[in-house]
């Protein structure tokens, strides 16, 4: 997204007192002997992300004010990150009512 112009800023719960989000270890590392794991395209983009200093300093979810933004890309997963959001009833309410 930032090579085609767009400025991405990053949110987690706790933002920034939090740390940076992360990947899943397991699956950039491979379990079931390896066999399942993220492939080298995706670790390589991953590893550029943790460069961003966006995604090193992510705002709380509670300080997303969506009508400012042209967009909102809310990655699914299976870590405890994702449940958050996507069960919150602050997230259903801002996103709702943002227009996007």
């Amino acid at each position: 997204l930032t090579s085609a112009g767009h400025s991405v800023v990053f949110a987690s719960p706790l933002g920034s007192d939090q740390g940076r989000p992360s990947a899943d270890q397991l699956v950039l590392d491979g379990y079931l002997l390896g066999i399942l794991r993220a492939k080298p395209v995706a670790r390589g983009i991953y590893e550029l992300m943790q460069q961003d200093p966006s995604f090193n300093n992510p705002i709380k979810y509670d300080e997303i004010v969506a009508s400012e933004y042209d967009g909102l890309i809310l990655p699914g997963g299976h870590g405890p990150d994702s449940k958050i959001y996507l069960e919150s009833e602050l997230s259903s309410i801002k996103f709702t009512n943002s227009g996007i």
